[in-house]
């Protein structure tokens, strides 16, 4: 290995070590300091893209990872970076895309499967976000994001005791996750448990207080026991929250109240 790219890879190990402290903008200026050193050397346009990623910067990314793929077509990471980036810009087709290509050229990297995951999902296709959330746990079963997401999908297909059991442990791996509560409690109201539902709706309120849904979720609880006004002071509140909440609309209408 000449000098120049033995230089490139010590910025870029010093890049790697940037981005594990969650040091983005340390880790762009080693990675810049890579180029310099070799300007032909793929990964560190790499890195550079991913950097521009966790600064809030996906085309910049792209352009990297265009870069280092043109130099190094077999780097793996290029691939990733990309995927992520064009799934931050909501671009699911080419995030997918990437995301397989990462997949069948490197190991099995967990954020790749998330990624892919999440992509399919979006798109509504479940059944394949179901086997990338499935490979996601495999490969990471403390991570309490990969069983909301696969929770989330068994929603979709209204398997709410699956999904329940997937909320109970992310729940478990982070007792913090309000969005895991929300949702355990739309699943409890689906099943027509919904003191257990309230339980769980009060929590997701307590932790985030200028979230919608679990106003409308709480409100849905409270019409399922009754409890009318109460109903209505919830469903009110979520569309306070987000005025185009249509399913918050559809239960004032359902009650009667006038306007929506």
């Amino acid at each position: 290995m000449d000098l120049h790219k033995q230089k490139a890879r010590k910025y870029l190990e010093e890049a790697y070590k940037h981005f594990e402290r969650g040091e983005y903008v340390e880790a762009l200026a080693d990675s810049n300091r890579a180029i310099d050193a070799d300007p032909d050397y793929g990964p560190a346009y790499a890195y550079r893209g991913y950097a521009h990623l966790c600064l809030d910067d996906p085309e910049q990314a792209i352009d990297d990872c265009d870069n280092a793929i043109e130099l190094d077509p077999d780097y793996w990471p290029a691939y990733a970076y990309r995927g992520f980036a064009y799934s931050y810009m909501s671009d699911f087709e080419r995030a997918i895309e990437d995301c397989s290509t990462a997949i069948d050229l490197g190991p099995d990297y967990w954020s790749t499967f998330s990624c892919r995951g999440c992509a399919y999902y979006e798109l509504g296709r479940y059944e394949a976000a179901m086997a990338d959330f499935n490979k996601w746990i495999e490969l990471t079963p403390e991570q309490a994001e990969a069983y909301s997401r696969r929770g989330n999908t068994y929603i979709k297909s209204e398997q709410y005791d699956n999904a329940i059991t997937d909320f109970n442990r992310a729940l478990e791996i982070n007792p913090d996750d309000d969005a895991s509560y929300n949702n355990r409690g739309y699943c409890y109201n689906a099943l027509g448990q919904y003191e257990e539902a309230l339980a769980d709706l009060n929590k997701s309120i307590e932790l985030d207080s200028n979230n919608a849904k679990p106003y409308k979720n709480r409100g849905i609880s409270y019409y399922g026991l009754g409890q009318i006004d109460l109903a209505i002071a919830d469903l009110a509140k979520a569309l306070e929250i987000e005025p185009d909440l249509e399913e918050a609309k559809e239960y004032l209408r359902k009650i009667g109240v006038p306007g929506y």
